[in-house]
């Protein structure tokens, strides 16, 4: 599919995809790809209720295997649990959400102040904050193949990566920074997006411009680091699976690293204007879904450059995740039809009203299309009328 701004699907992208789209107006959607039209929002929290400072910042699985439960994390401290579109659990910290999962029944919740905090739904306020990752986190990920295990980082020094281990609650791993340049001064940290690769094996990205990989097993500083000094370039996101990073950037791309190597991207994905706040993968790690501060989500073939599926949502994108039906049950089997029963969403009679009553980029450009059938009537006839009396005044 060739790069455009208007909303498309490609014939060869037939998977059974449903999209969770989170926004920095706070507004939370889902997109159903697999419909008739899969490109009609539909929003699981009224929109009339948000306020300027409700934006999206943290969008992840209680289970990433399961996919039973959506975490939703907020610039203004609100932390929400979705069972996929009923609102189940909320609570309210004192700062912005940068990262949650879910261990021992306890929803683990980062703040960008450096504390964690462990929620529990028979609790109104946190029953335990740890502080151990410093003061000015940027994300919390958590390990997939180990969930007793969390990665926090942010800017500066002090807040380097970590991983803590939530049973024992004590940091386990630190990273050791690169040798000093060749003035002598100390290579500046940032690290913005994390992603275990394996328990021991992490990957980072920073807004410094590197993508590092470190194991614990070996030693503190990175295994494998890439940086191009001749590029002016942030990176913000991240995501992985099997060997491969997937690292979204502030200049509009997205590169794939292999982890063994790390010398050169083997894969980039271009089509976006604006920086890539969040990326997300399927199962298989053949799908790559991506949200860009351009109010679209895009989602490609990992092997392939060409986007598949594009679709403009209205609002700066802050927050994805993808959801594979055919992936996670067997289409046709019980598991499936349930799966399929908690993702559907009844309509909002008033909400489709107000979307239907808009207008479309299209109407705004094309103003001529935008006009009512009977006004172009009438505006067709008085111009037939005025041509007439012109020819009879000519004769």
């Amino acid at each position: 599919m060739s790069f455009t701004t208007a909303n498309k699907k490609s014939n060869e992208y037939t998977e059974e995809h449903i999209l969770y789209v989170g926004t920095h107006t706070g507004s939370f959607k889902r997109l159903d790809i697999s419909q008739e039209n899969p490109f009609r929002e539909h929003q699981i929290e009224k929109v009339e209720k948000l306020e300027k400072n409700n934006g999206i910042t943290s969008l992840s699985w209680s289970n990433p295997k399961e996919k039973s439960e959506i975490l939703v994390g907020r610039e203004d401290g609100v932390v929400k649990v979705f069972d996929f579109v009923k609102l189940q659990h909320s609570w309210k910290l004192e700062g912005k959400v940068m990262g949650l999962g879910k261990f021992d029944g306890k929803i683990i919740a980062a703040v960008d102040n450096g504390d964690v905090h462990l929620l529990s739904e028979n609790a109104a306020k946190p029953v335990e904050t740890l502080q151990l990752s410093g003061d000015n986190i940027s994300r919390l990920r958590q390990c997939l193949d180990d969930p007793n295990l969390i990665a926090t980082g942010g800017k500066e020094r002090k807040n380097n990566l970590k991983v803590i281990d939530l049973t024992a609650k004590k940091v386990v791993f630190t990273t050791k920074n690169l040798p000093n340049d060749e003035l002598d001064l100390e290579v500046p940290v940032w690290d913005t997006d994390f992603a275990f690769l394996t328990p021991n094996v992490l990957g980072t990205c920073s807004r410094h411009g590197y993508v590092r990989v470190y194991d614990s097993k070996q030693q503190r500083r990175p295994v494998f680091n890439y940086k191009n000094d001749k590029e002016q370039i942030s990176y913000v996101s991240m995501a992985a699976h099997g060997d491969l990073i997937f690292v979204g950037a502030n200049l509009g791309v997205v590169r794939a690293f292999d982890r063994r190597s790390m010398k050169h991207a083997v894969h980039t994905y271009k089509g976006f204007v604006g920086s890539v706040t969040s990326l997300a993968l399927d199962t298989k790690g053949k799908y790559l879904v991506a949200g860009c501060l351009d109010r679209y989500v895009r989602v490609f073939d990992v092997e392939s450059p060409s986007a598949l599926f594009q679709c403009y949502v209205k609002s700066k994108v802050t927050q994805v995740l993808l959801q594979d039906i055919k992936g996670e049950a067997m289409d046709g089997t019980e598991e499936a039809i349930k799966l399929k029963e908690r993702n559907r969403i009844e309509n909002d009679p008033e909400y489709e009203a107000l979307f239907n009553n808009m207008q479309t980029v299209e109407e705004e450009n094309n103003e001529e299309e935008a006009i009512p059938t009977k006004t172009k009537r009438k505006n067709q006839e008085a111009a037939q009328v005025k041509s007439k009396k012109k020819k009879g005044k000519a004769v």
